[in-house]
């Protein structure tokens, strides 16, 4: 991560911290598309994602946001300026292979979340270019 890049996560983080109320960050290694830590949002358990490519935040936020917290993690927050998402934390236990055993059953979630997006009337074709 270039130098700019880092002053600019710690001062998005910062932002977050201070108006969402986020307490007990655990920062999780920072990937190519974004910035995860672990974190509590008052009781709530949640996930702060801050995105490094603008636009991003949107396009998923319309998505999670489609499922109303049915079958993805609700949205609690989100800063479009900042890329960032405050997500619900859903903790497994164990192997999450046990509860969806087969193909079939992950594929129809997958189909589910796909359908409510694109019915949403927030929906607008078209994604990011690679250049973006």
């Amino acid at each position: 991560m270039s130098k700019e890049t880092a002053v600019n996560m710690d001062t998005r983080a910062a932002w977050c911290i201070e108006n969402w109320g986020l307490t007990s960050l655990e920062w999780l290694s920072g990937g190519f598309t974004s910035y995860v830590a672990f974190c509590m949002y008052g009781a709530i358990p949640s996930v702060l994602k801050l995105s490094i490519y603008t636009g991003m935040t949107e396009c998923e936020a319309r998505v999670l946001q489609s499922t109303a917290g049915s079958i993805c993690p609700a949205v609690l927050e989100i800063d479009l300026d900042r890329s960032a998402l405050l997500l619900e934390r859903i903790d497994s236990v164990g192997d999450l292979s046990l509860v969806y055993p087969d193909v079939d059953r992950e594929t129809e979630i997958w189909v589910q979340i796909f359908q409510s997006w694109v019915s949403s009337s927030s929906f607008r074709p078209g994604f990011p270019t690679l250049e973006d």
